[in-house]
């Protein structure tokens, strides 16, 4: 190595999947490579019970891919607390974030959640020193707070967290990718933690009340919320980094329009963005098939 030269940075991507979400996975992971043709590390999928078939999937699109079954730590600590709060069980799948703090050998890892859409390239985030990067959540948006236990919201910041923010969007650094880190996310689910507890929230919870004083906010367009207030407006979609259908409605959901009430318009010009984005990777799959499973598809 040349004197005084800068060893390159360890940088993945990470997300979690499920059957249900395979749809949703495919089109977030083919759309960040797609406005981010620069990045060339491990793209980590977790999930708990994938099947053969969405495993395949996964891989056959994208070579990059490390299939990484949640923890026995995590899942352990899962059985416990959904045998204690079984209202608990179909969220589930939410706590697998939380493994994202146990991904070993990277400098740093964005994690985004599968009901997103890239729409611009996100190196400025890798290139910032910060520990955590976040975008701010709803109750933020709207000048609003969370309750420091509940994490419900409170109107005023009496024992409320000065901001929060959404998980749907973290990148990671080095000093929040340590063993003690994963232990403590993994300790907060505690039966005893959420007893009584009437929030929605899962990891999100979690990882606000582990990370107050470490999260740095971002700007909302590199995690633009689309399923809750405050609705950004159509102009917004043309500055955002990212979108995040987050909410009950999925793109990938054929009732999705009959189901989320009123036309949205800007609902409306995301849900084309996304589709056009599935029309991309449907191409894509078809190339990469017929070049015989060839890596170069990217950046061509």
């Amino acid at each position: 190595m040349a004197l005084n030269s800068v060893p390159k940075s360890r940088e993945a991507i990470a997300t979690v999947t499920s059957n249900d979400f395979l749809h949703g996975t495919v089109i977030a992971l083919h759309s960040f490579l797609r406005v981010n043709s620069w990045f060339d590390g491990e793209i980590a999928v977790i999930h708990e019970r994938l099947s053969a078939d969405g495993q395949r999937l996964l891989k056959s699109n994208f070579p990059a891919v490390v299939l990484r079954p949640a923890s026995a730590s995590l899942s352990g600590a899962l059985d416990i607390l959904m045998d204690a709060e079984p209202s608990l069980t179909n969220r589930r799948d939410r706590f697998l974030s939380l493994d994202a703090f146990a991904i070993k050998g990277f400098d740093k890892i964005l994690f985004f959640d599968s009901d997103t859409l890239f729409l611009d390239d996100v190196r400025d985030l890798f290139d910032r020193a910060e520990p955590l990067l976040v975008c701010p959540d709803s109750s933020t948006l709207l000048s609003l707070y969370r309750d420091r236990d509940s994490f419900l919201v409170n109107e005023t910041p009496q024992g409320a967290f000065p901001h929060t923010f959404n998980a749907g969007m973290m990148r990671i650094g080095a000093s929040c990718l340590e063993a003690d880190v994963h232990q403590a996310l993994i300790g907060a689910l505690a039966p005893e933690n959420w007893t009584g507890h009437s929030s929605p929230f899962t990891d999100q919870r979690i990882l606000n009340i582990h990370f107050a004083d470490e999260a740095s906010l971002v700007e909302a367009r590199f995690n633009l919320l689309l399923g809750t207030p405050p609705f950004p407006a159509p102009d917004a979609l043309a500055f955002a980094a990212m979108l995040h259908f987050n909410g009950p409605h999925k793109p990938w959901h054929a009732s999705w329009s009959a189901a989320s009430g009123p036309p949205n318009p800007t609902m409306i010009a995301a849900l084309k963005l996304w589709n056009s984005a599935q029309d991309s990777f449907l191409t894509h799959w078809h190339l990469r098939a017929a070049r015989g499973g060839a890596d170069r598809i990217y950046g061509d």
